[in-house]
């Protein structure tokens, strides 16, 4: 689904703003990404020396949400509902069909409050990636995959197989051992089981992903073993900053 965002709308848990009769004021405060690093200072060297950790920062989005109903209770007892019961972690703020995923709300104003001032502060505090707004799923046929992303994009990879599977993406591969029915593999959350009995498999090697740009990936039963390898689909979100 792609959303058109009219003028204010902000997209949340699967609901638009509007429908509860909210609108931002103003185009929302948002943090940029930052990566995690460490400063070291070396005893006779001028300056420092900063040591990037490869990891990242959650960021916030602050939103100013205008009400433009005057049936305040109900509005924000529906309100309430959106913001916390979170059932869709994507927020979507511009129509470009890249969200963020919302990790936690936080949110200071009483109902007296909300009456008073007819708005609400609202920050959305978000993993550090925006994302694709839909997962990209693709039946596995040998072919190259371009992510378009700006990071690596990490793999969900399901199928069904007896033996060794060997997954290589760029020339770098990834084993799963010892397959006996529907598996997959989910770099997101680093594990790989058999989804017909839900234990652990065992895997050898980095979880695959996705390299920014053209990705050459092959996935068969490992040279010089025997198994049966198939249906064979592959998802990811591309990532964004």
């Amino acid at each position: 689904m792609i959303w058109l965002l009219k003028t204010g709308e902000i997209i949340f848990n699967n609901q638009s703003s509007l429908d509860l009769n909210l609108r931002m004021e103003e185009y929302p405060v948002i943090d940029m990404l930052q990566e995690d690093y460490e400063q070291v200072d070396v005893i006779g060297r001028n300056g420092s020396i900063f040591i990037n950790k490869g990891s990242y920062k959650n960021r916030t989005a602050q939103c100013n949400l205008e009400i433009f109903t005057y049936d305040y209770n109900d509005t924000y007892e529906k309100v309430l509902d959106w913001l916390y019961n979170i059932e869709d972690d994507r927020l979507l703020i511009d129509s470009d069909y890249k969200c963020y995923r919302v990790e936690k709300v936080e949110l200071t104003t009483t109902q007296k409050q909300f009456q008073k001032c007819g708005s609400i502060p609202v920050n959305f505090i978000c993993k550090p990636f925006r994302t694709s707004y839909e997962y990209i799923e693709l039946p596995y046929t040998g072919n190259n995959i371009y992510n378009h992303g700006d990071f690596e994009a990490p793999l969900v990879i399901s199928f069904k197989a007896k033996g060794d599977i060997d997954i290589s993406i760029n020339d770098e591969h990834f084993y799963v051992k010892g397959c006996n029915g529907n598996t997959i593999v989910d770099s997101e959350v680093l594990k790989c089981i058999n989804t017909d009995n839900k234990l652990n498999v065992v895997t050898q090697g980095n979880y695959p992903s996705l390299q920014k740009g053209l990705n050459t990936i092959i996935i068969k039963v490992k040279d010089g073993t025997t198994g049966t390898l198939s249906n064979i689909n592959i998802k990811y979100l591309e990532l964004y900053r």
